[in-house]
């Protein structure tokens, strides 16, 4: 019965390629904040207040959703496994129900996605 789980050091290979992303987005969504704090400006010097407020504001709000996130998706990861039986394959996860997929179902659901495509 072969077990298949996520390497140990694979969360933090996919915990950089989701930062990664998420500093694109960021940098997008500070840039955009700073052009419309700007531009509502319209000449007032309001915005020399208002700007780095909202820049610190963004950044603690954003870090401490990204840092929740992170520990949520790992422990759900390292909880993940797949176990392929003789008569069925089994996904039992952290945050859900047990999946338990049998080899008949299994030909049922091949048949059944035949039908609709056809």
């Amino acid at each position: 019965m072969p077990d298949y789980r996520i390497r140990p050091d694979g969360f933090k290979e996919i915990r950089k390629q989701i930062l990664q992303r998420l500093v694109a987005v960021a940098l997008v969504v500070v840039s955009f904040i700073i052009a419309m704090t700007i531009y509502n400006a319209k000449g007032k010097e309001d915005y020399i207040i208002t700007l780095p407020i909202t820049i610190v504001l963004f950044t603690v709000i954003f870090g401490f959703s990204i840092r929740r996130t992170f520990k949520k998706q790992k422990e759900l990861l390292d909880s993940y496994a797949l176990t392929i039986n003789d008569n069925a394959i089994t996904i039992p996860t952290k945050y859900s129900d047990h999946y338990l997929i049998s080899y008949r179902d299994q030909r049922n659901l091949k048949n059944k996605g035949e039908q609709v495509h056809n």
